[in-house]
């Protein structure tokens, strides 16, 4: 072998390894971008359903302060109905204690 021919096979060598690491380089860089992908999908279905559980956990505090401020209301309705209630009973029994005897019967 002579030294002509060893400078061949080192090129050779050298051109092989740097091919492969070209190649590898590249799968790499493909792998990256996949993976890359992947994660990225993943995140948008993370916010997608954060957002789904915000909006419903939203719509489950608004139905709650809707059902205490309707609770509040009937509350206060009963309320005043009976004041209303209680104010026409003592007119009735005023009415009636103070009617003469012949009425009343």
């Amino acid at each position: 072998m002579t030294i002509m021919d060893a400078e061949q096979v080192t090129e050779k060598i050298l051109a092989d390894a740097r091919t492969d690491a070209e190649k590898i380089a590249s799968e790499a860089k493909q792998k990256e971008a996949t993976e890359q992908a992947k994660l990225d999908e993943q995140l948008d279905e993370y916010k997608k359903q954060t957002q789904i559980l915000a909006q419903k956990a939203a719509e489950d505090k608004k139905s709650h302060l809707l059902a205490a401020a309707r609770m509040e209301i009937a509350k206060e309705f009963l309320a005043e109905k009976r004041k209303i209630l209680d104010e026409i009973f003592t007119q009735a029994q005023t009415q009636l204690q103070n009617l003469p005897d012949e009425e009343y019967r």
